[in-house]
C-alpha cells in the first residue's frame, strides 16, 4: 500500500519541479529597455519611469510557468526587449506568436502564452501584434 501511495507523491513532485520562475530578477531596478522588431528597422528605447514600471508590471504577471525548453538553442520570437539598470543588463525577452523566452543572469527560459498575454505585452512594449505572429526562429 504504501508503495502505491510514494508513487503519485513523486509524479507530482516531478512534474512541479519543471515550472520555475520567471528567469530575470532585479526588474524593480531596470531603468531602460530597448526594444526590437526582427526583420525591421524598428528600434525604440523605452526609459521614461511610468513607462518602464508599465512594462516591468505586464511581465511580472508572468512570473510562474517558466521551463527550459525541450530543446536548444532557447527559441527567439519576432521581438525582443533589453532590460538594463543604468548601463548594467538585467535581461533579455523574446515574444513569439505564442511564447515568451527570456534570459537573465543564468539559463534561458521559455513559457507558453495566451494572446491576451501577449497582446498586453505588446502594447505596454509598444509594438504592434504583427511583429509577434510571425513563426519563431532558433536563437
Amino acid at each position: 500500500m504504501h508503495r502505491v501511495l510514494v508513487l503519485p507523491i513523486l509524479l507530482a513532485a516531478s512534474s512541479c519541479s519543471r515550472s520555475q520562475p520567471l528567469p530575470i530578477t532585479g526588474l524593480d531596478r531596470v531603468t531602460r529597455i530597448e526594444v526590437r522588431e526582427r526583420g525591421t528597422e524598428s528600434q525604440h528605447v523605452i526609459d521614461e519611469p511610468l513607462r518602464v514600471a508599465r512594462v516591468v508590471a505586464a511581465l511580472q504577471t508572468l512570473a510562474s510557468g517558466w521551463e527550459k525548453p525541450s530543446f536548444t538553442p532557447l527559441p527567439v520570437g519576432n521581438a525582443s526587449a533589453v532590460f538594463y539598470r543604468d548601463t548594467s543588463f538585467v535581461g533579455v525577452i523574446w515574444l513569439g506568436s505564442n511564447f515568451v523566452s527570456a534570459r537573465g543572469q543564468g539559463d534561458g527560459l521559455v513559457r507558453h502564452t495566451s494572446p491576451t498575454e501577449l497582446e498586453t505585452l505588446a502594447i505596454v512594449l509598444e509594438i504592434p501584434m504583427t511583429g509577434i505572429a510571425s513563426p519563431p526562429r532558433a536563437h
